[in-house]
């Protein structure tokens, strides 16, 4: 709803500024799934970064990507502070993982549980992508957390940078916030997913497995919760 189109366009014009700059232009808005789907489907680097509309990227992406090159890692956690309604700044996501230390993404879900399920928190390997071929979800309200856990389940060596490199934007009038029969249909489709990921592993004695389940399991709580609220 803001100028951003005017703003693409006039830098589409700057080719020697942004010579890798493409604008994809949606003819109907089916949410941020099939754009990002779509921006994907036409990326031609090796690194993929997601941005919500409201929120601000910072350095420590740069820093991450050039771990994730140095080391070959699939994805790159990074610290993410969280700006509220009232222009407040704190910390909202940060692991006490050394830079050096690499590890996959069950050992990161299996030591901190429900961490880290918006995409925006990653830089995600455009092979590891291709490889797990588990597309967002398309035209719902809550397609980030299967979309994220399905990739930690593959992703075999992952890496965390303590450099700050999102601010994510608090906005209690969100969609995510909103209460609508949508809602409660999406939270329940989400649930199915997360159950979907928790009947492919193989060991379910762990407490991975126990945090995928009862991720699940809770979507499909809240599901039923707003359901009696709006009846």
């Amino acid at each position: 709803t803001d100028n951003t189109v005017e703003v693409l366009e006039e830098c589409l014009l700057l080719n020697d500024k942004y010579p890798n700059l493409v604008l994809l232009k949606q003819t109907v808005n089916q949410r941020q799934g099939a754009a990002r789907n779509r921006g994907v489907s036409v990326a031609k680097g090796q690194y993929i970064v997601y941005v919500d509309s409201d929120d601000e990227v910072t350095h420590g992406v740069v820093h991450a990507i050039e771990m994730a090159e140095k080391n070959n890692l699939e994805m790159v956690a990074f610290r993410v502070n969280r700006i509220d309604e009232f222009g407040v700044e704190d910390v909202c996501l940060q692991l006490p993982y050394q830079e050096d230390h690499i590890f996959t993404g069950i050992e990161l879900q299996t030591e901190h549980p429900f961490w880290g399920t918006a995409p925006w928190g990653y830089v995600f390997a455009k092979e590891l992508i291709e490889r797990v071929h588990y597309p967002f979800v398309e035209g719902v309200i809550f397609e980030d957390s299967d979309y994220v856990n399905n990739h930690l389940y593959a992703a075999r060596r992952m890496g965390y940078c303590d450099e700050l490199g999102y601010k994510f934007c608090y906005n209690s009038t969100s969609t995510t916030h909103t209460m609508s029969y949508k809602h409660v249909a999406d939270y329940f489709l989400l649930g199915t997913r997360m159950l979907a990921l928790y009947e492919r592993i193989e060991d379910k004695s762990t407490k991975y497995a126990d945090s995928i389940r009862e991720g699940g399991s809770y979507n499909i709580w809240k599901s039923f919760r707003r359901l009696v609220k709006l009846g």
